[in-house]
Formats: structure tokens, sequence, C-alpha cells
């Protein structure tokens, strides 16, 4: 039995040998690589120590200067006031309130305070104190799935493999519904008269406004259909009336010979609720259609609105953080001098490196 068993042959025993030598010369590589990545990183954070703790009096004399400035800043410069209203697009007006706003700040940026102030019906120095126009989306996470979902339906099998980070890239966000603008100035009391305007003055334009007239006049055409409906149905069902009081009385009848045709009484009545029930159908519908008149009397509806003064607002953001001047002076010249020292040391091993070559 044992003559049987096969002998592993050289050339395997080598093959098995050469793969074994693979690994580890492969582990001890990724090892090493990974010893390296994280002993640099160690060398960075300890020159990074030494750097602070080398120029800790040059740091902390700039974050003081920053500190000062900025209080400074806070005291002596005018206040600004800041003024959030939501707004509800029943019409695809995003594109042109966008852009509108866009030239509103390009005219703020360009200080032409005349042509700001024709523009949104103000005095040309109310027009001046305005500081900044701000517009962006509010929708949920929820909302975005759910037009994403909505979206795809619409397409074919092909064109709905779109994922949903793609769909989100590509979306506009000036389409969505619901908008929020934001409007900053140093006065305080103009903020009611300059949305309104900004509001109207996207509401008026032609388009939106043939749009508005032509499906209202498709909602009340349509109305005026069911309403034609609902009373042919009620002529209709006084004749089955009728046409029962007949019957009852035709039965009740003794002195008379009688005709009686088998089920007309019950064909009757079922008919009448087959009626009852499409009046009833009718009249939700009805109920929908006028809701849709409502929800389109305006081109942009407004859902919230501050106060005419809108609110102080003086601070600064950061990378995504809401400082007040003073932190935000303090938090920008402590950048600009470690910025700063970095080219210099950088500089400064360029001139080392140049002179050894």
């Amino acid at each position: 039995m044992s003559k049987n068993i096969k002998e592993p042959s050289q050339s395997e025993e080598v093959d098995l040998g050469l793969i074994l030598n693979i690994l580890i010369n492969t582990f001890q590589n990724i090892y090493n690589l990974v010893g390296k990545f994280f002993n640099k990183i160690f060398l960075l954070i300890v020159w990074m120590f030494f750097f602070f703790k080398k120029n800790i009096i040059i740091l902390l004399l700039a974050v003081v200067i920053g500190f000062i400035y900025g209080t400074y800043k806070q005291k002596t410069k005018l206040p600004i006031y800041k003024h959030i209203t939501i707004i509800k697009q029943n019409y695809s007006t995003g594109e042109a309130l966008y852009n509108d706003i866009r030239y509103y700040n390009e005219l703020i940026l360009e200080k032409d305070s005349v042509v700001l102030g024709k523009l949104l019906n103000i005095e040309p120095n109310k027009a001046a104190s305005i500081v900044k126009f701000e517009i962006e989306s509010i929708v949920t996470n929820n909302q975005k799935i759910k037009k994403y979902d909505n979206y795809l339906k619409t397409l074919d099998s092909v064109a709905s493999q779109m994922n949903y980070e793609a769909f989100k890239k590509a979306a506009k966000v000036c389409n969505d519904t619901n908008q929020r603008i934001t409007i900053k100035a140093f006065k305080k009391n103009i903020f009611r008269d300059v949305i309104n305007t900004v509001i109207s003055r996207v509401s008026e334009k032609d388009y939106f406004r043939s749009m508005q007239k032509k499906d209202l006049e498709m909602y009340s055409g349509l109305e005026y259909n069911i309403q034609q409906s609902l009373k042919a149905s009620k002529d209709l069902q006084n004749v089955y009336k009728t046409v029962l009081t007949t019957n009852s009385e035709t039965e009740n009848s003794k002195t008379q010979p009688t005709i009686k045709i088998d089920n007309t009484n019950n064909i009757t009545k079922t008919r009448e609720f087959e009626l009852y029930n499409k009046d009833n159908a009718l009249r939700n519908e009805l109920v929908k259609i006028n809701r849709k008149k409502q929800n389109i009397q305006n081109v942009i509806d407004i859902i919230s609105s501050q106060e005419n003064h809108g609110t102080l607002d003086n601070s600064k953001h950061f990378l995504g953080l809401k400082l007040s001047s003073k932190y935000y002076y303090s938090l920008q010249s402590f950048l600009l001098i470690i910025f700063s020292l970095f080219f210099i040391k950088i500089i400064s091993f360029l001139n080392k490196y140049k002179d050894k070559v």
C-alpha cells in the first residue's frame, strides 16, 4: 500500500517555497510601508510641536492683535441687520428669481444705488444700505429622496440607471419648491418693501402670468363641466324618484288593473344609488380642483417672514463656523502668521537645497 502513495515532486516543493517567499516578502513590504507612514506622521507631529514652541510668542501676539482689531471693528462699524423670508414657488420661477438676486448683488458691488433703488422701488439712500442678498434651497433629505424616486418613475430602464448622488449633482437647487431669501442691510426698516418687490418682480413676468391664467381657466372649465354633470345627475335623480313614486302609487291602487314588470323598482333604486356614488366622486373632485386653484392664486407664496426690522447680525462665517468679529479676526491673524512662517521655512529650505546642488 505504501508503494502506491505518490511522493511530492521536487518541482512542486520549489513552487510552494517560491509562493511562501512571495507572501512573506509581500507582508514584509506592507509592514515596512505602514511603519514608514506612521514614522513620518510621528516626525511631523514632533516637528510641529517644536515649531509652535519656537514661535509661541509670535503666534500669541498675532491672536491678541487680531482680537483687539476685531473688537475695534465690532464697536465702530455700522450694525448689520438680517431679514429671512421663506417662500414657496408654485411655478418654475427659480431661474428668474436666482438671476434677479444675482443682478441685485452685482449692483451692490458696483455701488449703483440709483438703479438698485429703481428696481426695488425704494429711495437710493435705502438701496445703498443693502449689504447683500442670499438665496438657498431648504429641501430636506427625505424630500430629495422622494423627488429622486418620482424622477426615476418618469424614465425608461436605461436612463434610470442614474444613481442618487449623480441626481443630486445634476438637479438644480433653484427648482426646489421652498427657498430661503436672506437680506442684509445697515438700515432695519426696509425689508418688507424690498422682499415684496423682489417677489412681485418675478411674479409679474408675462410668462408666469400667462401660465397662471391658463391654469386658472383650465380649472374653471373643469369646475363648470362637473357642475353641469351634477345638475344633469340631479335632474335624472328626480326622474327616478318620479318613477318610484308612480310605481308605488300604482301598486297601492286597488280600483284599477295594473301591469307589473318584475324588478322595475329594484333596477330604478340601483341606478339611483349609482348616481349618488358618482355625484359624491364628482363633488370630491370639485373640492380638489378648488384646492388647486387656491394653490396657484399667487405665482410665489410667502410661507413665513420676519418683522420689518429684521435682527442684528454682526457675525462672520469661516469654514462653516459662525464667529463674532473679534474671534474671526483672531483666527484670521493666527492662520496668516502660520502660513507666513511656513512660507519662510519653505524658502529657506529651497535656498539650502539650491546651494547643495
